[in-house]
């Protein structure tokens, strides 16, 4: 199993699968799609079952897998939520030059570091904090009021939407948000850690190529499409 190298992070088969999903992963093969049962393997082209970040039938994040085991840790603190702004401040002539200016909740505050300096980027963040600091295309910058460090062009560019077009189904069939209402799905899943309670809901999907050239050998195994299959709630289901 490719996805399966770090002991920390588990990724695992799915313990529970719909039926229904099972039966659109093989309407899928039928109507041509290769079956793959490994999409972070050789190819992701392909339909089959997804794998998840779960452990014991619990959702197993990055956090759960390196940051927690890591709390106890004498140089380590953990404040969220927490914002940055910038790397430096203005005038100054390298970035983290002076400390990291951070906020949390009111307070403003300011990270220093004696040896070295490590900075987390998540999803989006990396091109607006680097912006902030700096770095970027200079006439942008200078437009926000920004002092210019590196005029680098292409800083912030080319980040791309992800939509989504949902296709929804009624079935007759009780699906996941309907099964997890049987306190027997409950007792099963604190037993074995297996039943509804352990779907990842998005369980299974497929990927494929719209604009694959025959003729380009290259682009036939580079996907533009992504299926994702699973249950929502239909209304019926528990209420809070």
């Amino acid at each position: 199993m490719w996805a399966r190298t770090s002991r920390a992070l588990r990724v695992e088969n799915p313990v529970y699968t719909h039926p229904l999903v099972l039966e659109w992963v093989r309407s899928a093969e039928a109507q041509g799609l290769a079956s793959n049962d490994e999409f972070n393997g050789v190819s992701q082209m392909g339909t089959g079952l997804y794998q998840s970040t779960i452990r014991d039938g619990r959702r197993w994040s990055a956090a759960d897998a390196y940051l927690r085991p890591a709390l106890s840790r004498p140089n380590l603190t953990v404040r969220a939520p927490a914002f940055t702004g910038h790397a430096r401040r203005p005038g100054e002539g390298a970035c983290c030059g002076r400390g990291l200016p951070w906020r949390h909740g009111r307070r403003g505050h300011r990270a220093r570091a004696g040896r070295s300096r490590a900075v987390e980027r998540v999803h989006q963040l990396p091109p607006q904090l680097v912006t902030l600091s700096g770095i970027g295309p200079a006439a942008h910058l200078q437009e926000h009021g920004i002092d210019v460090l590196v005029d680098l062009q292409g800083v912030g560019s080319k980040l791309q939407d992800h939509p989504a077009v949902p296709h929804i189904v009624y079935v007759d069939a009780p699906t996941v948000p309907e099964l997890v209402t049987d306190p027997s799905a409950l007792k099963l899943f604190q037993d074995k850690r297996r039943g509804p309670f352990a779907s990842a809901f998005a369980e299974a999907g497929g990927l494929l190529s719209t604009t694959a050239d025959a003729d380009i050998p290259e682009d036939a195994d580079i996907p533009d499409v992504q299926f994702m299959a699973g249950q929502r709630f239909s209304g019926k289901a528990c209420r809070p």
